[in-house]
C-alpha cells in the first residue's frame, strides 16, 4: 500500500462520512420539521376548539344580555306599578278621611242610627254563618237517619229470612 492508496481511502472515507453527515443532517431536520408540523397542527386544533367554546360563550352572552334587558324592562314596569299602587293607597286614604269627616259631622241621632245599622249588618252576617252551620248539621243528621233506616231494613230482612228458615225446618220435622 502506498501513500496514494491510503490517501485515496481516507478521501473516500471522508467523502462518505460527509455524505452520511449531510444525509443525517437532512434526516434530523426532516424529523424536527415533522415534529414541529405535528405540534403546530395540534395547536391549530386546540385553537379551533377554543374558538368554538368562545363562540358558544358569545351566544350565551347574547342570551344573558337579552335576559338583562328584559329584567330591566320588568323593573321599570314594577316601578310604574308601584307608583300606581301608592296613588291608589293615597286615594283610599282620602276617601276614608272624608268618610270619617262625614261621620264626625253627623249629629248624635244620626251617629246612633249609623251604629245600629252597622250592628244589624254584623248580626245578619253572623246569622247567615250560623244558618249555614245548621244546614250542614241537618244534612249530616239526614245522612245518619238514612243509614240507620237502611241498616234497620237490612236487619228486618235478615230476621224475616231467619224466621222463614225456622218455619221451613219445623214443617220438615212433621
Amino acid at each position: 500500500m502506498n501513500w496514494e492508496d491510503i490517501l485515496m481511502d481516507i478521501a473516500e472515507i471522508t467523502a462518505i462520512a460527509g455524505i452520511l453527515g449531510v444525509i443525517a443532517t437532512i434526516l434530523v431536520g426532516f424529523l424536527n420539521n415533522r415534529n414541529s408540523i405535528l405540534k403546530l397542527s395540534h395547536h391549530v386544533e386546540e385553537l379551533r376548539k377554543e374558538l368554538k367554546e368562545l363562540g358558544g360563550m358569545k351566544s350565551s352572552q347574547k342570551d344573558l344580555l337579552s335576559d338583562h334587558k328584559n329584567l330591566t324592562k320588568g323593573q321599570e314596569n314594577l316601578a310604574y306599578d308601584h307608583e300606581k299602587i301608592i296613588d291608589m293607597q293615597n286615594r283610599i286614604k282620602e276617601i276614608l278621611n272624608k268618610g270619617e269627616i262625614r261621620y264626625e259631622n253627623l249629629n248624635i241621632d244620626q251617629k246612633e242610627i249609623r251604629n245600629q245599622v252597622l250592628n244589624l249588618v254584623m248580626n245578619y252576617e253572623k246569622l247567615v254563618g250560623e244558618n249555614s252551620q245548621l244546614r250542614q248539621e241537618n244534612d249530616n243528621l239526614l245522612k245518619v237517619i238514612k243509614s240507620m233506616k237502611q241498616s234497620k231494613s237490612l236487619y228486618y230482612n235478615s230476621q224475616e229470612n231467619y224466621q222463614e228458615k225456622d218455619e221451613e225446618e219445623e214443617e220438615h220435622e212433621f
